[in-house]
């Protein structure tokens, strides 16, 4: 027995659009999930932006801590020029992570440019990694 399945051009074209829609689709899901270093760069892009209360809410400060860690950052008056994650190690297991970071910034008190490595330590809360400034300040 021999048997012979054809498809017409549009049924082919269709289901490869809708294929490769499906594996775009679960690659995009799969590459923004939360991650320690995600939590990081979105902390220190929106610092960078000076948008400090965007910034608490990736990290574990209680409103209150929230409140004095604004203070603190908005009286340093630090200016990120640029800052890449280099490194993370899980610790813990799984549970906390040191992320990290090469930074360059400035202040008023050191208004030139400083370029150094920093290690920001981050946790673990109902699966969602946080920034744990507790620990950082």
């Amino acid at each position: 027995m021999h048997f012979k399945i054809s498809y017409n051009n549009y049924t082919m074209k269709k289901t490869t659009i809708l294929v490769t829609a499906l594996i775009a689709l679960f690659m995009a899901c799969g590459c923004k999930g939360n991650t320690p270093e995600s939590v990081v760069n979105d902390f220190y892009t929106a610092t960078q932006q000076n948008d400090y209360a965007k910034a608490m809410t990736f990290t574990t400060s209680s409103p209150k801590m929230s409140e004095v860690t604004i203070q603190i950052l908005e009286n340093m008056g630090m200016v990120i020029h640029h800052f890449e994650v280099i490194n993370t190690d899980i610790e813990d297991g799984d549970s906390l992570a040191l992320v990290t970071l090469h930074i360059c910034s400035s202040n008023a008190k050191h208004p030139d440019s400083i370029s150094r490595d920093i290690i920001v330590p981050c946790k673990k809360i109902k699966n969602d990694w946080k920034v744990d400034i507790p620990q950082w300040i």
